[in-house]
Order: C-alpha cells, then structure tokens, then sequence
C-alpha cells in the first residue's frame, strides 16, 4: 500500500494526540512515499485530500478512488502539523 504500514490509533494514543480519528504510520516509510516525501515512522494522517480518515478500510478507499493525494496529520512529538502530497497516476 504505497510505501505505508498504517494501523488504526488505539484509545489512549486519540486521548493522548487529542484527536477523534487517525492512522499511524508504523514501520519505515518505503516505495515512492520515501523517495518523494521525508515522511517518517509514528507519522499521524488525520485527513486525505481535506477528508478526515478513521479506518484503514477508508484509507484504502480514498486512495484507490483519487489519482493524487494530500496526507494531512502531525508528528506526535510536537512537530507542526504536515501535508504530504503525490500523484498517484504514473
């Protein structure tokens, strides 16, 4: 799945990001995203293309119905929030 392994936040990380919704990344960035992007590992997508994203049955659904994304989400450590954009049309 492009590069990513996604998991579904637990209820103490939503408790403790203060979020209602996301996905962690997990494990190292691979394919395409590493090479176009310096996305990293526990990096949180809380929306794609503007649309919030709670399941990974949605993130999958979002990514097959669009030809480019925007990941939206933030860094557990404080970092500013990050927009992460790729055409997925090669």
């Amino acid at each position: 799945m492009i590069g990513l392994n996604l998991r579904e936040l637990t209820v103490q990380e939503k408790k403790e990001y203060g979020v209602d919704i996301g996905l962690k990344v997990v494990g190292r960035v691979t394919g395409y995203l590493r090479e176009e992007t310096n996305m990293c590992e526990d990096f949180i997508i809380t929306a794609i293309n503007g649309k919030p994203v709670a399941s990974l049955e949605e993130f999958e659904d979002m990514i097959e119905a669009e030809e480019g994304v925007m990941l939206e989400g933030f860094y557990p450590d404080g970092t500013p929030d990050h927009y992460y954009t790729k055409s997925l049309a090669d």
